[in-house]
């Protein structure tokens, strides 16, 4: 079997042609994870690239484009993109950011996830401005972090004890 009848434009096709090949859907799983990463890496470069500086908006559209990669890993494989990297490389990614959500089933934790490393983000954006918000650092950042229990709350009924 050549590997260029393997290949497809899109990603429901590759994984048909593996799985009609009879790869392995370890295989298939690795094989589409690394491509995915490698994909968003490119796309996350290239936005920081065109903006030069770190801005709040930057930040959001990384956000917003590690969202889409987790989704489809989601929708092609129903793996949890993050869990799945614990999983594989434990020592780079471990396991302590699951710990507030380990009673959220799978999707729910992955939009548990998808909200923290928003405001997370936000928040790391609003630590390089700290000396630009003076006094109202404290107050900015103390409000960003009541909205995301809000947000949780909102988003996440069951999660209302996470802070």
């Amino acid at each position: 079997m050549q590997w260029s009848r393997l290949e497809a434009a899109d990603y429901p096709g590759f994984i048909a042609r593996l799985r009609a090949a009879g790869c392995p859907e370890l295989t298939i799983r690795d094989l589409v994870l690394t491509d995915l990463g490698r994909n968003y890496s490119e796309k996350i470069k290239r936005l920081g690239s065109q903006t030069g500086t770190e801005t709040t908006e930057s930040v959001l559209g990384v956000a917003r484009l590690l969202a889409e990669r987790d989704g489809l890993a989601w929708q092609l494989l129903r793996l949890d993109y993050e869990a799945e990297l614990r999983t594989i490389w434990p020592q780079e990614f471990g396991d302590a950011a699951d710990v507030s959500f380990v009673h959220l089933d799978p999707v729910q934790r992955w939009q548990a996830r998808q909200i923290e490393s928003e405001f997370l983000e936000v928040e790391r954006v609003l630590q390089k401005q700290a000396v630009e918000l003076g006094e109202r650092f404290e107050e900015v950042v103390a409000d960003l972090r009541a909205r995301r229990a809000e947000r949780l709350r909102f988003a996440l009924p069951q999660s209302a004890g996470i802070h």
